[in-house]
């Protein structure tokens, strides 16, 4: 069960580097490299976090992509709302009707109650908490602090497949 997937983990990263730029805008080119992340994927991900209001958009020779709000005003949620149609414990929780053991069911309290908590959590951690946060010191020192959005960081890994037809 994957509670936060793979595209909100990307987006998170991409909106961190965006703190880091301040007013400038980033292109979709610079977040795709700089994050480790698949262009296409990069592109994706923002057109949903503009319709969203997390992200601006701007044309021109300065364009690019920037925060559309403060860092302390975008929870973890409204990523995950954005980029994964929301965080789902069970299907069950979400979607009632869709369960064939809904009566007499007790694991659906349970599910409910995890999926308040995990909302919870998520709603109460902002991308201004997640910035301030450092990363431990690898067994080997020297990356204290280091982002996750600079070149060398190991994860996620990138595979780099051919491209076929080019």
């Amino acid at each position: 069960m994957a509670i936060i997937r793979r595209d909100t983990d990307y987006a998170v990263r991409a909106l961190l580097f965006l703190c880091r730029s301040g007013n400038d805008c980033v292109s979709c080119g610079v977040l795709s490299r700089e994050c480790n992340i698949p262009r296409a994927l990069t592109h994706k991900l923002l057109r949903a976090m503009v319709d969203a209001g997390i992200v601006a958009s701007r044309t021109g020779r300065r364009g690019g992509f920037c925060l559309a709000r403060r860092p302390k005003q975008i929870s973890l949620l409204s990523v995950a709302r954005a980029t994964q149609e929301g965080v789902e414990v069970s299907r069950c929780v979400l979607c009632p009707g869709t369960c064939a053991h809904k009566r007499g069911c007790r694991l659906s309290v349970q599910w409910r109650r995890l999926q308040r908590e995990i909302e919870s959590f998520l709603r109460g951690i902002t991308l201004a908490d997640v910035e301030r946060t450092r990363r431990p010191a690898a067994a080997g020192g020297g990356a204290a602090g280091r982002s996750a959005c600079k070149p060398g960081c190991t994860y996620p890994p990138r595979k780099n497949k051919p491209r076929q037809g080019r």
